[in-house]
């Protein structure tokens, strides 16, 4: 049907010809505002091509670019003209582009329940390195009560009847029941790390309770002097992370020019507890593990969902990292948001666009998560070429154990993989072939 004023047929009557002369309404992306810009992007998906061209301000200019900036917290709206007939969408698409993220700073700095339970060393915002995973703990402990140096720093997690104490004395007894394992659950009666009697269960000599062993470590990273991880905001989609430029503690942000890699995990899939988080602090979540090992769960949450929240914040800022944004998809390798745009990355301000626009994928890369684990580990691989690819997993006898993955890998497109092991433990190396190219890893399973 011809609409008499304008000459243009309209798609939304109930007489349509096959060949209609007007767009529909547009389908967008949105990239949201970033620290460092104060603008976020819409991109039109759908109609594009040649004969298409785009307006943002209600049809009076329109541009063969499909892409738009907003400033932050504005609404926005696009249409969509057909160059050949000069007939628009009858209907804007809309939408709000988004606030600016508020968790903007410097590093954050968390170690996994595996760094607690070795001899590694660390760093510190404002102590810089220290060296071994005990004078980490004492270091949190002794920040405990807000005195940098009174050596009597305490963590008390649960409640009366179901709690744990540990004291700045009992760094070194930490360390040796660490990392834990088991299934997560509520505290059995009152533990301190006094005397052997009064220790937690344990299993092969380590906690035998992994809600507790990751919400001890959730209390001692929150605990690290001048660490802003007690404030961080938490948010639905996946939270995404860069690492630092350089094993200095005082370095900068990374780039996809110098060695960047993301770590990007979503905080839960309970929708649930999710909406209980949302706007809320690590310091919150926190509260909420503690309690829940205290025998004190909300409605419809579970201690594995809150123990893979507490995972997710201890390995999502692991020995330093910087906050990039919340995403709705998941951010795996640095060069995922090179390609979708330069705004997406966050923190850094010295980083320039071309640095984005022509970033490639150069070698078989594979990251894991978590390592350690306890029950599952996820593979995160990508390629510079394409090929049938392989990944397989073997004991520290050289024995194949598993093949996690065999299939079609295409070039700069990354794959993720779950594996979980069924009668094997400890140290496992894991292979990656794709054609001739070849990357060899480890994981430990501490179950």
């Amino acid at each position: 049907k011809t609409n008499t004023a304008t000459g243009c047929k309209n798609t939304d009557d109930v007489i349509v010809t096959v060949n209609s002369e007007r767009p529909a309404t547009p389908n967008v992306s949105v990239i949201p505002p970033t620290c460092t810009t104060a603008t976020g992007t819409v991109t039109v998906t759908s109609p594009v091509g040649a004969d298409y061209e785009y307006s943002k301000d209600g049809g009076v200019n329109y541009q063969s670019n499909p892409s738009f900036t907003f400033p932050a917290s504005t609404s926005y709206s696009i249409l969509v003209r057909r160059i050949s007939t000069g007939c628009s969408s009858l209907s804007p698409r809309t939408g709000t582009i988004g606030t600016q993220p508020t968790n903007c700073g410097g590093a954050i700095y968390t170690y996994t329940q595996g760094f607690y339970g070795s001899t590694g060393s660390g760093c510190t915002p404002l102590a810089g390195p220290i060296k071994g995973a005990v004078a980490v703990v004492k270091y949190a402990l002794d920040n405990r009560d807000g005195i940098l140096g009174n050596s009597t720093g305490q963590i008390y997690l649960g409640k009366s009847g179901a709690s744990i104490t540990i004291n700045y004395a009992d760094a070194a007894k930490l360390v040796a029941i660490m990392p834990g394992g088991g299934t997560a659950g509520k505290l059995g009666n009152n533990y301190n790390l006094s005397a052997l009697s009064f220790y937690p269960p344990l299993k092969n000599g380590r906690i035998d309770n992994v809600l507790l062993s990751q919400t001890i470590t959730l209390a001692l990273n929150v605990s690290i002097a001048g660490n802003s991880l007690k404030s961080f905001v938490l948010k639905p989609g996946y939270l995404t992370t860069i690492n630092r430029a350089g094993s200095s503690c005082t370095a900068g942000p990374a780039t996809c020019a110098t060695g960047g890699k993301y770590s990007s995990l979503k905080l839960t899939n309970n929708n649930t507890l999710m909406n209980l988080l949302n706007g809320k602090t690590v310091a919150d979540l926190l509260k909420m593990a503690s309690d829940a090992l205290g025998g004190t769960l909300p409605a419809g949450v579970s201690y594995a969902d809150i123990n893979n929240a507490v995972d997710v914040i201890n390995n999502s800022f692991d020995e330093g990292r910087y906050f990039v944004g919340y995403f709705a998809t998941q951010q795996t390798l640095c060069s995922t948001l090179a390609v979708a745009r330069q705004a997406d990355i966050q923190h850094i301000d010295q980083l320039k666009v071309a640095e984005f626009n022509n970033v490639k994928v150069t070698e078989l890369t594979v990251s894991t998560y978590p390592n350690p684990f306890t029950d599952r580990v996820k593979f995160n691989f990508v390629s510079p070429v394409s090929g049938k690819a392989s990944l397989d997993v073997y004991n520290l006898m050289g024995q194949k154990v598993a093949n996690v993955y065999n299939g079609y890998l295409q070039a700069g497109r990354s794959q993720m993989i779950e594996y979980t092991p069924t009668d094997v433990k400890g140290t496992l190396i894991y292979t990656l072939r794709v054609g001739d190219k070849q990357v060899n890893g480890k994981v430990i399973h501490v179950k």
